[in-house]
This record gives C-alpha cells, sequence and structure tokens, in this order.
C-alpha cells in the first residue's frame, strides 16, 4: 500500500525536486522535499467517506463498552485531510467525534505525531494543568484494547484500480458543546481569544513529544518551502503579493529565527477550531491539534491573529491591538518577536490561500478548501498596502 501510494505521489516528489529553490545545504533540500511529498500524499491517502453504518460499526467494534446504548450518526463534520463524524450515543446523548486519519499519517513507523495529537490532550486534560488553564481542549476516548488510537483498514480514495487496503489510524474525542467562533461577532472577544491562546501556550511550555518535531509545511518556519505550490494560483497579481511576502519574510524573518522562543504550539487557531460560550462572550475551548508542531512561540499569535482578522469591517489595527493585549498580558512578548509579527500574519496569510489553491485542485468536490480563500486575498492586499505607521502598530512597536 505504501508503495503504491508513493507511486501515485511521483508526479508531485518531481515537482518539488524541480522548483525548490536553492537552499544553504543537501539536508535543506531533503527536509523541503520530504514535506512536499508529504502533503502531496496526505491528499491522495485521504480516507474514503464511509456511509453511516460503516462508521457505527467502527465505533462500535473499538469503543462500544465505554458507553451504554446504540451509537447514531449525526453527520460528517469539514477536514482537510481526514473524515470527521459527529456521532451520539443514544442513552446518555452525550455527543462525539470520530476521527479517522488520513493514510499517509498513519503508516506504520510514520504514525508518531498521531500518538502525539492525544498525549497533548492527556497532558493539558491532566488536574495539575487544567487548574492553570482558562480554556478546554477535546478529551479523548480510551477503546476497549486500552489505546487511544487504533488502526483499521479501508479501500483507498483514488480511482486508479488499485485495491490495497490503506491504513488509517481511529480515534474517538469528546465532543466540545458550544458555537463555533465564525458564528459570532469576532470583534467582542478578541481579548478573551487573545488571552485563551496564551494560556493554552503557558501550557504547552511543560509539554513535548518526538511527533511533534516534524518537517510540516504549515510551520511558519518553512514557509519558503511553499514556491513549489505558487504554479497553482491562477491570477498572476495574486501570485505576485505571495512572491512579495517571500521576500519580506527572507529580510525581516529568517535572520532572527534562531534567536525566538520556541516551543509546542497549536498552529491553527482558525474561527473554525475555536468553540466559544452559547452566549458568545467569551472563549470556551481550542479543538484540532492537527498541525501541532514544536516552533517559534510568536507563529501561534500571528496565525490567531491572520484568521481573527479575517473578512471583517473592523479595523484591523484595533482588532490586532486587542488580541495582543489579550495575549500579552499572560505571555509578554519580546521585542524581536513584536518586529516580525506584521510579515508573520501575512505568512500565514499566504499558506492558507496557497494551500488552498493546491489542494482544491487536488480535491475539487471539497468547498471547505476555499473557505479562507477570498477574505485572504483581499487581507493580504489590504496589509501590503498599509502605511509604515499601521505596520508598526500590528508589531505593537
Amino acid at each position: 500500500t505504501q508503495l503504491a501510494s508513493s507511486e501515485r505521489a511521483g508526479d508531485h516528489a518531481e515537482m518539488a525536486s524541480t522548483l525548490l529553490s536553492p537552499t544553504p545545504s543537501a539536508a535543506a533540500t531533503s527536509a523541503a522535499t520530504e514535506a512536499v511529498e508529504l502533503e502531496a500524499l496526505r491528499k491522495v491517502m485521504k480516507p474514503t467517506t464511509l456511509e453511516d453504518e460503516a462508521v457505527i460499526q467502527l465505533v462500535t467494534k473499538h469503543f462500544g463498552s465505554r458507553f451504554p446504548g446504540t451509537i447514531t450518526v449525526e453527520k460528517e463534520l469539514n477536514s482537510y485531510d481526514d473524515r470527521n463524524y459527529l456521532v451520539q450515543c443514544t442513552v446518555t446523548a452525550h455527543r462525539f467525534v470520530c476521527k479517522i486519519h488520513n493514510g499517509a499519517d498513519s503508516r506504520v513507523g510514520k504514525d508518531t505525531f498521531l500518538h502525539a495529537q492525544n498525549a497533548v490532550l492527556l497532558h493539558l486534560n491532566d488536574t495539575q494543568t487544567m487548574q492553570k488553564s482558562s480554556v478546554s481542549v477535546p478529551v479523548p476516548v480510551q477503546a476497549v484494547s486500552g489505546e487511544y488510537i487504533v488502526f483499521i483498514e479501508l479501500p483507498p480514495l483514488t480511482q486508479d484500480g488499485s485495491t490495497q487496503a490503506v491504513r488509517h489510524g481511529l480515534r474517538l474525542l469528546e465532543y466540545i458543546e458550544g458555537k463555533l467562533m465564525s458564528e459570532v461577532d469576532r470583534m467582542s472577544i478578541l481579548e478573551s481569544l487573545g488571552s485563551s491562546l496564551a494560556s493554552l501556550d503557558q501550557n504547552l511550555e511543560s509539554f513535548d513529544h518526538p511527533g511533534v518535531h516534524r518537517s510540516h509545511l504549515w510551520d511558519l518556519q518553512n514557509f519558503l518551502q511553499l514556491r513549489p505550490f505558487v504554479q497553482y494560483i491562477t491570477d498572476k497579481s495574486k501570485a505576485a503579493m505571495v512572491e512579495q511576502v517571500f521576500s519580506l519574510f527572507e529580510k525581516e524573518v529568517l535572520p532572527v529565527l534562531s534567536s525566538l522562543p520556541r516551543g509546542v504550539i497549536q498552529n491553527d487557531c482558525n474561527d473554525h477550531n475555536v468553540i466559544v460560550s452559547e452566549s458568545g462572550s467569551q472563549v470556551h475551548a481550542i479543538i484540532d491539534f492537527g498541525d501541532m508542531v514544536h516552533s517559534c512561540r510568536v507563529f501561534d499569535l500571528a496565525i490567531c491573529l491572520a484568521y481573527a482578522l479575517l473578512d471583517t469591517d473592523a479595523s484591523v489595527v484595533e482588532s490586532s491591538r486587542k488580541l495582543c493585549l489579550g495575549y500579552c498580558d499572560t505571555i509578554p512578548i519580546n521585542g524581536t518577536e513584536r518586529a516580525i509579527l506584521y510579515t508573520s500574519v501575512m505568512a500565514r496569510l499566504c499558506q492558507s490561500v496557497v494551500m488552498s489553491s493546491y489542494s482544491y485542485s487536488k480535491d475539487p468536490g471539497n468547498e471547505y478548501l476555499l473557505v479562507t480563500a477570498e477574505p485572504g486575498w483581499r487581507l493580504l492586499s489590504t496589509m501590503l498596502a498599509m502605511s509604515d505607521e499601521d505596520k508598526k502598530a500590528i508589531n505593537g512597536q
């Protein structure tokens, strides 16, 4: 299965080798190529869509003894590379997310990151850690086997004639009730969002796992590895904006990368991964650690800013000030971190729009991939046109 999948992704590997910009070492080139190949492989090895009955059978078989009654499937939830199903126990009415991971991350010997996702949730739900936290995270459910992840085999998603089953990780997480941040007025909770993210980052300081030390295209320190994907942007003026941010990143961020405070970061605090109270007045939980990585701490703030500023009529500068105020009350950022915040926010916007263009070209039926695309382009254009005064304001200078 692994060999067949690698062959299906061979054209992407060739593209990576051809288009990756020169790097100072063979090791850097190898890491970049690996990251590009893995991103392509995730699309090829996304789990096939399952009928409700198949989901029920999987949950019942592997987790059934953990709760009474039968299981029903409410709906499939959005996901880039995995399959997420919202299921409910008919007796207790408790809801869970049945998560079937993509085959690329589930391969034998390559599944360390899946174990890291369980490990971080168990760490953050530890009694002592929870006492210091103002934000909740999902609770993983133990399988009948005693493990927090089991591995299953499903038919391949691709229509290339392959009949070999693909290995997928299967996890069950307690569903956190509430509204998505995308459903409420973001301006009213920006300080709460900043404070919640800082609380999470603070509690992540005591966590580490081999699985988070990885080469990942969505890690901002690897931002320049996106160059092979610019070809998927059909609008030349938009591609030029991305190239402009590449240049800024090379000039402002690369020289200071090694001096920035580092640690494990959630790396994807967007408004679909933030749960707010039913009243919409404060952040209740942060979910989805599928992009978690060991990287520069300030990138978590920059990523959160990039998504919080999307598609809003409010002032970008004022919104940034509110969110940063909430974050820095818990974790003050130093002068070097502040100096790169503006460029790092734009770099995340570029990651989002570039990878949306690439992913959609491989999965044109998945409209979720384009959720942030057009607002992202608009915000990127606005930020590139900002005055020096406004740029400094975003950096808190």
